[in-house]
């Protein structure tokens, strides 16, 4: 199994979407981990129009090895930790709204992960794949 560590220091709540997208779709070849945090009424109810679960989360931890950090924020290099014990940092800037106002907006970034974790969990599920 992959450990796949999400950050954004700009919103940490697509880190902790995209952890929930990945535990969904990544079955027993992937796992998601993000900093805890609190939700709005507006990502809750984001989370059950798109039919996540909001408890399949793992909280990050700084002394776990990942197989992968994925920073989600154009903040990387300023102020995303990079001493996470990965292996392998990826940035996924995402070019949509940045701080979401209403459930539309939030969907919208839902859609957005879901596919960047889709071709992700295409391509590093094959063998030999880097």
């Amino acid at each position: 199994m992959q450990k796949i560590c999400f950050q954004c220091q700009e919103n940490p709540v697509y880190a902790y979407l995209a952890t929930l997208l990945l535990n969904k779709a990544g079955g027993n070849d992937f796992r998601g981990y993000c900093h805890d945090i609190t939700l709005d009424t507006e990502v809750s109810e984001a989370i059950a129009y798109s039919k996540l679960i909001p408890h399949q989360t793992t909280p990050m931890s700084l002394t776990e090895q990942y197989d992968f950090s994925i920073q989600l924020c154009d903040k990387q290099s300023e102020s995303c930790p990079q001493n996470d014990g990965s292996s392998k940092q990826l940035c996924w800037h995402l070019d949509i709204i940045s701080l979401p106002q209403n459930m539309a907006s939030w969907i919208s970034v839902i859609r957005e992960l879901s596919n960047r974790i889709h071709l992700f969990t295409l391509v590093k599920s094959k063998p030999g794949k880097e």
